[in-house]
């Protein structure tokens, strides 16, 4: 439903592709009908053939779908602006749920999708700072990964000048904290207004 368009244009928009399949079915019926004497008859030229067929495809589809989404590739619509200015909200991202399965490890640097720890039905977008095994400490803003600096500015957005002390809230000051084995910290790009690591 398009709120620009009045409700009379957005019926229409359902409507006149119902009508146009009803059109191009009563069509080949009645094509079907004036080949029919044309047409050498067989088990395979009925109706309930030819409903077969369609069901089969139809299920197909659907598991293939099904397949697709969980196992290959999967999109996603940002919902918030935690990705500023790298992904910004509304953006469709397509996620390749395969690489990682074939061998390919996650990296610093690299955007992920994965499920909110602490309500597992919403999916986060967030960018990888730490894998397995680094050091993360976050000084007056600054990421420090290892004791360096990382070089973030490309990619980052910082619209709060305020500085948070860590007694108030770890966003600005936090760690220094080791990434444990198979997790990794990550950070939203828009790291003023993103709920992170």
């Amino acid at each position: 439903r398009s709120p620009v368009f009045p409700p009379a244009i957005n019926i229409a928009g359902v409507l006149i592709p119902i009508v146009g399949y009803l059109l191009m079915t009563l069509s080949a019926i009645r094509l079907a009908k004036k080949t029919e004497a044309a047409t050498p008859s067989s088990i395979w030229n009925r109706w309930y053939a030819y409903l077969g067929v369609f069901l089969i495809f139809t299920s197909l589809s659907s598991v293939i779908s099904d397949v697709i989404k969980g196992y290959i590739v999967k999109a996603y619509k940002l919902p918030s602006g935690a990705m500023t200015p790298t992904l910004l909200v509304g953006d469709h991202v397509f996620v390749d749920k395969l690489a990682y399965r074939i061998g390919i490890h996650p990296q610093r640097g690299d955007v992920i999708v994965f499920k909110f720890p602490e309500d597992e039905s919403k999916d986060f977008i967030k960018r990888i700072v730490g894998i397995p095994g680094d050091t993360i400490e976050i000084r007056d803003k600054h990421v420090l990964i290892n004791g360096t600096v990382s070089d973030d500015a490309s990619y980052t957005q910082r619209i709060d000048s305020t500085v948070i002390p860590s007694s108030i809230n770890s966003r600005d000051n936090f760690g220094p904290a080791t990434v444990p084995p198979n997790s990794f910290f990550v950070l939203g790009d828009n790291r003023d207004q993103s709920l992170d690591s």
